[in-house]
């Protein structure tokens, strides 16, 4: 989802930048299991692969999105 918003130059991807937080946070913490799946939502987000809401404060990833491999 990288230039999702290349229309818009004061706009900042939400997504990207609290998945990056939740990855840092949790690879500080005892649950680097925890990072390394956020971290691989992350590029997948960020290769288009899908999309991710949050719900709750918690990454979910959007089925309809979801392109086949």
């Amino acid at each position: 989802m990288a230039d999702k918003y290349a229309d818009y130059h004061n706009v900042e991807d939400f997504i990207e930048r609290r998945l990056r937080r939740m990855i840092k946070t949790y690879a500080k913490s005892t649950r680097p299991d925890i990072a390394k799946v956020l971290e691989e939502a992350l590029n997948n987000y960020l290769q288009d692969n899908y999309d991710i809401v949050f719900v709750d404060g918690w990454p979910h990833v959007v089925k309809e999105s979801v392109k086949k491999r």
